[in-house]
């Protein structure tokens, strides 16, 4: 527990200076924010979804000196209402992906990054479709969960699966169809070695929390209620959270 002079001593440390990247990003919802290097040159880029009805992913190019103007970078205008990324090796070939939601079409899309992501839009080529009617669909997260070295895909309470099958690629599971709306993150939980999900709905009632073991990570995960939520709109209603991993800092155990 820190004292009052610590926790003075610390919030003054945490005293930041911001620089402004974009003054009016239009549609663009900050919560769901990506940061990750998108053109390798060893410096944190943005990416953007626009919400509402909004059709633009963009990146923003962190510049050499980054209080100078950042440069905007469309990505697609394919889709609309970005509401969340990711970014990993979806496709196994050892470089990045961005993992995307587009809520009001229902399209769940990642992205191969170009030799040259400068270029606006990206190539056509570089976006592969993985499901097509999943509308209001968020909370995304790419991991491998059952250790093959292959990543599978958390799409809110949906898994894909890699089939290693080029006609049909991904396989797709509900584990977790009576959620909407939910945000996830997995780690080890309990503690067996093997990865679990977690999941909240963040902004949908009743506002549950829950997490997921495999029994066997080809079949329906068991779930484990954390929290049972609210029927309520106005009361013990758990909405607008997000769930994240933390560690423990002097045992480095995983918890929600």
């Amino acid at each position: 527990m820190l004292s009052e002079k610590e926790r003075k001593e610390t919030v003054k440390a945490l005293n930041f200076r911001h620089e402004v990247i974009d003054a009016n990003p239009p549609g663009a919802q900050h919560d769901v924010t990506l940061i990750t290097d998108v053109n390798g040159d060893g410096r944190p880029d943005v990416v953007v979804g626009q919400q509402g009805r909004g059709k633009e992913l963009y990146w923003f190019e962190n510049p050499e000196e980054p209080t100078r103007p950042w440069i905007k970078h469309v990505i697609t205008d394919r889709f609309e209402r970005y509401h969340d990324q990711a970014v990993g090796d979806i496709d196994g070939d050892g470089k990045p992906e961005i993992l995307i939601s587009s809520q009001n079409v229902g399209v769940i899309a990642y992205f191969d990054i170009p030799d040259d992501p400068a270029v606006s839009p990206w190539p056509e080529k570089c976006c592969h479709i993985l499901a097509e009617d999943m509308p209001g669909t968020e909370g995304l997260c790419i991991v491998d969960l059952n250790d093959d070295g292959q990543n599978e895909l958390i799409v809110g309470p949906n898994l894909f699966w890699p089939t290693n099958d080029p006609e049909n690629p991904w396989r797709r599971e509900a584990f977790a169809p009576a959620l909407v709306m939910t945000r996830v993150a997995a780690a080890d939980i309990n503690g067996d070695g093997r990865l679990e999900i977690v999941l909240c709905e963040g902004e949908s009632h009743p506002g549950r929390l829950v997490w997921c073991a495999p029994p066997d990570c080809q079949q329906l995960f068991n779930r484990f209620w954390i929290l049972f939520g609210s029927k309520s709109k106005t009361q013990g209603c758990y909405r607008r959270t997000k769930c994240h991993i933390l560690r423990c800092i002097f045992c480095d155990t995983a918890k929600a």
